[in-house]
């Protein structure tokens, strides 16, 4: 209507004469949004009649996004026209009485509710490869160690834990569970071979001893997405060493045990996979034995718990290799 007045104004329409934006006001022989002859709509002259439609549709912003469907409709001729339906529902006919102070159904909705849909199912479409691609963070872990145990301090009163069971050569098996790809908790199981106090055993003697240590770790992953991924972990747990010397009725053996009070390890893993690392770390624990078990010859064992006075701290220091698979 707007538009018919201006024309008014300057002189180019008459009183009278139709304008093209008529509310309903339509060729006889165009095609309505709907398909029925003489409904309300655009029909071919559409672009002349909502010159300003032309231009938003010439914007390169709505040629990008497909968003906006193309409604078909057969002429009357037989041919078939496109009209973009946004053209259409920019001319629709004026709300009826019944839908007075509704507000009208815009381009603006139009475009902002089909673009809004194809955004969230194009990010959704792109995201599935990564997701199928992409390995889980979390997951169990195997790790398989080799380590040679250095002792230091005293296992009891007057007695070396070198002497009472030597270095030891240290294999481990440890299995972890990561949270994400730099924390992980885990358990480990280490059987050390010692050999044993290096005086009694030099004169023939056979001497034996061994040293368990199990408990848990909890280790940190600085890199872990890079080749060189430095590590660091602590832990406690349970540590029993024992020493048989002899054989038959002469022998001797006895047992200590006790808490594993704390150990750190440090490592450097080389990432040959995203699932197999390998690399060399050293850890240092610290101990305490609070019961010791004797045998002497074919008697019975006889356990006792340590005295105050005989309860020392030892240390191990064990450097090695280990080697990961994430499961």
């Amino acid at each position: 209507m707007k538009r018919a007045l201006v024309l008014q104004r300057r002189g180019q329409l008459k009183a009278g004469q139709p304008t093209g934006l008529e509310f309903g006001a339509q060729p006889a022989d165009d095609v309505g949004v709907f398909g029925q002859q003489g409904g309300h709509g655009l029909g071919r002259d559409s672009r002349t009649a909502c010159p300003a439609l032309a231009r938003i549709e010439s914007l390169t912003f709505l040629s990008r996004f497909r968003a906006i469907p193309t409604l078909h409709a057969p002429r009357s001729r037989g041919a078939r026209i496109r009209e973009p339906l946004a053209a259409r529902l920019q001319c629709v006919a004026p709300p009826t009485s019944n839908a007075v102070g509704r507000r009208p159904f815009s381009l603006d909705d139009m475009t902002a509710r089909h673009f809004i849909a194809s955004l969230v199912l194009a990010s959704c479409l792109g995201a599935l490869p990564a997701a199928a691609q992409e390995p889980s963070n979390s997951g169990l872990a195997l790790g398989v160690r080799g380590a040679f145990g250095i002792p230091v301090g005293d296992a009891g009163t007057d007695l070396s834990l070198k002497d009472t069971f030597g270095s030891t050569v240290a294999p481990q098996v440890d299995v972890s569970y990561f949270f994400n790809r730099q924390l992980s908790l885990g358990a480990y199981f280490q059987y050390g071979i010692g050999s044993g106090p290096g005086d009694e055993c030099s004169d023939g003697v056979d001497c034996k001893s061994k040293v368990l240590r199990f408990g848990i770790d909890l280790d940190y992953h600085f890199r872990p997405a890079g080749f060189v991924s430095p590590w660091v972990g602590v832990g406690v747990g349970y540590e029993i060493g024992s020493l048989e010397v002899g054989e038959g009725a002469g022998s001797a053996w006895f047992k200590l045990e006790g808490y594993d009070l704390g150990h750190a390890h440090f490592g450097v893993d080389l990432q040959l996979t995203r699932s197999i690392a390998v690399g060399p770390y050293i850890s240092a624990s610290v101990g305490q034995y609070n019961k010791g078990t004797v045998r002497l010859g074919n008697a019975a064992e006889v356990s006792d718990d340590l005295s105050s006075d005989a309860k020392q701290i030892h240390v191990w220091i064990q450097p090695g290799v280990r080697v990961q698979f994430r499961l």
